[in-house]
């Protein structure tokens, strides 16, 4: 039956007179002065006034349809006296359920049950009660109704079941929404906070609190407010609500009887999915939203799980912006094919055919990785060692290429903290995030590789600052480098999508305690065969660094290097990088 019929139908019913039934002159004038209250309410919804009218009709007819028997006795129940306000919501919240349930589902019904269903919360405002009308909303927008347990709960908007408009219900739901979230905040104020609130009461309200800031276009206290703002309102009074309704389920979660409370790591992902909702609301501006990287069918990892903390200072704020984009779910790298480990392979063993022991036991733990059908491009952190000039770093930075990461060079000789990896403090002008959150942000990824050039080299700590070794030792370590804390940021970044890969000359100047964390591969030094690959490795490099072609650079043979006197990598790429300057000399003088 169509909206606009029983908007007419609806003045038709209250103004005919109602057939005589067995109501005394008591219950009567307690229907008429319930009936009046309900007519005064703004409603909001079109099928309002055939709900009204329906709602008497099943009241005050001699004879109802059997269906609604029932329906009818819990109104007349709810209108006795005597009756505590919570008793009574109760009574009229089951006579909206089976109003409901007997009507068939007819539009007139449902809108009857939903008037009483927020009448009942006028009378019983309890969380929890007005979850489950929010809840009814949704099942008469057609719509399963949203679990406590719903990460980002999002109004409908599309959705028109037959005879009913849908706005209204929306406009009742978000209503209920922001008054569950005004309960929550004036009861942190009190003496005892959500002393009598119940585990679902806590939990309705942690629903209502990510319902407005996934839905709404204002603030927590109904201030009209841009995309940027609603993320600082989210850090500053959505983020210590939703701790407080935490610790109070903590609380409560200790008593007999009461279901246990959420995990840390259930409420850090879902503030991260908030966070990150707000900025792809419906209201988001292209302009005014927060910038996310494209999206990408495979999978992805959140580097900052809880928000990053805001700060006072305008340096500073520039600097955390530009690593807001840790918030969002970035790529993971993907173990690549077989066959494309297997070319990477050959290509190094070409480059590197002295270090083949060590390009082997890299691969051969990639490709068993990749035969049990691993998902993501992992491997343990790894040593190279070797004598100065036997080509290790270059290895190093050749093997991350073909692996196709981020690469972040760190040259650790000399160093003494570990400011590079764990940020330095706000309010300086030297202040900024590590450098391995840096590299993730600005290449938008959630995995990269580490190369730690000279570990052996590291010097201790000076004053009281942490040694380098000493930091890597929670980075390394896949437990500890999902909560690695970065100081600028001040928030916890799972770095567990990053590989780590280190050269030294020898062990002794590496700690015991790291030196456990690595897989040790030693780097012989290349043969005499070995030395004219060295020197076209060069000559590439070269070509590289120069901007040029590789055809337009000499080839070994026509630079005369004295390649039997030289013993090291080193020393031939010192000896051709100097034939290499000379021939371009001669170049310019012909």
């Amino acid at each position: 039956m169509d909206t606009e019929v029983l908007g007419e139908a609806a003045p038709a019913v209250r103004s005919s007179r109602p057939p005589r039934s067995s109501m005394g002159r008591t219950d009567r004038g307690r229907l008429e002065k319930l009936l009046k209250e309900l007519r005064g309410h703004h409603w909001g919804f079109g099928s309002a006034a055939a709900g009204l009218a329906f709602l008497e009709l099943v009241a005050t007819h001699s004879s109802p349809p059997a269906p609604l028997n029932h329906s009818r006795d819990a109104l007349m129940m709810a209108l006795a006296p005597r009756l505590t306000a919570r008793h009574r919501a109760d009574q009229f919240r089951r006579a909206a359920t089976l109003l409901a349930r007997g009507a068939s589902r007819d539009s007139w019904a449902q809108a009857a049950a939903l008037i009483l269903r927020a009448h009942a919360v006028s009378l019983d405002a309890r969380p929890e009660a007005r979850l489950e009308l929010i809840q009814f909303c949704e099942r008469a927008m057609g719509l399963a109704p949203s679990s406590v347990d719903t990460a980002i709960p999002r109004v409908a908007l599309l959705l028109k079941p037959s005879g009913l408009p849908v706005a209204g219900f929306k406009e009742l739901a978000v209503a209920q929404v922001q008054a569950l979230c005004t309960a929550a905040l004036l009861e942190v104020c009190a003496r005892r906070p959500y002393a009598g609130w119940s585990m679902l009461d806590i939990d309705a309200a942690l629903f209502a609190l990510r319902h407005h800031y996934a839905n709404a276009e204002t603030t927590l206290c109904g201030e009209t407010a841009t995309v940027s703002q609603r993320q600082e309102d989210f850090r500053e009074v959505g983020l210590p609500l939703w701790e407080a309704l935490r610790q109070a389920a903590i609380r409560l979660a200790a008593k007999p009887g009461c279901a246990p409370c959420r995990d840390d790591a259930w409420h850090q992902r879902t503030q991260a999915a908030v966070f990150l909702a707000i900025g792809t609301a419906k209201s988001a501006t292209r302009a005014d939203a927060l910038a996310v990287p494209v999206h990408t069918e495979g999978p992805t990892r959140i580097i900052c799980r809880r928000p990053i903390a805001p700060s006072a200072e305008r340096i500073d704020r520039e600097e955390l912006e530009r690593h807001r984009v840790l918030e969002c779910p970035l790529p993971v790298a993907t173990m690549p094919r077989r066959a494309a480990l297997e070319a990477a392979h050959r290509r190094l063993l070409l480059e590197f055919p002295w270090a083949e022991d060590v390009l082997d036991a890299v691969f051969d733990d990639l490709l068993g990785r990749a035969a049990v059908g691993s998902a993501f491009l992992v491997m343990p952190p790894t040593l190279l060692v070797g004598q100065p000039g036997c080509g290790k770093s270059r290895l190093a930075r050749r093997l991350a290429d073909e692996l196709g990461l981020p690469r972040l060079d760190l040259c650790l000789g000399g160093s003494a903290d570990a400011k590079m990896l764990c940020g330095t403090s706000r309010g300086w002008s030297s202040g900024r995030p590590g450098d391995l959150a840096t590299l993730l942000a600005t290449q938008l990824s959630a995995s990269a590789i580490v190369i730690l050039d000279e570990l052996d080299k590291a010097q201790g700590p000076l004053r009281n600052d942490v040694g380098i070794q000493a930091y890597l030792l929670g980075l390394v370590e896949p437990e500890t480098a999902a909560r690695h804390h970065d100081v600028f940021l001040k928030t916890e970044c799972d770095f567990t999508g990053v590989l780590w890969l280190a050269t030294a000359n020898a062990l002794t100047g590496i700690a015991p305690a790291l030196l456990t964390r690595f897989r040790v591969l030693m780097v012989r030094q290349p043969r005499p065969q070995d030395l004219v690959v060295v020197a076209r490795n060069v000559i590439e490099d070269m070509a590289e660094r120069w901007g040029v072609d590789r055809q337009v650079l000499p080839g070994v043979e026509e630079l005369n290097l004295p390649l039997g006197r030289l013993t090291s990598a080193r020393q031939v790429r010192q000896a051709t990088e100097g034939a290499i300057a000379h021939w371009a000399r001669e170049l310019q003088r012909h």
